[in-house]
């Protein structure tokens, strides 16, 4: 019985674990990946505008 009062404790403190480590995984990700958006953009915007400068300018 001691075993299993064991094993069980063990299971939940490894879904916990688990979870937590999810939880953790997904806020950086969400948070990372909404920084690392905001820098592509904004890159993105300076390619197009270098690209209208250009053509301005070839113009």
């Amino acid at each position: 019985m001691k075993n299993l009062v064991l094993n069980k404790m063990e299971v939940y403190v490894t879904m916990g674990m688990i979870f937590l480590l999810l939880c953790l995984l997904f806020g950086f990700g969400y948070f990372f990946g909404r920084h690392e958006q905001i820098q592509i953009n904004r890159s993105l915007l300076q390619e197009i505008s270098d690209v209208n400068c250009g053509l301005v300018d070839g113009g």
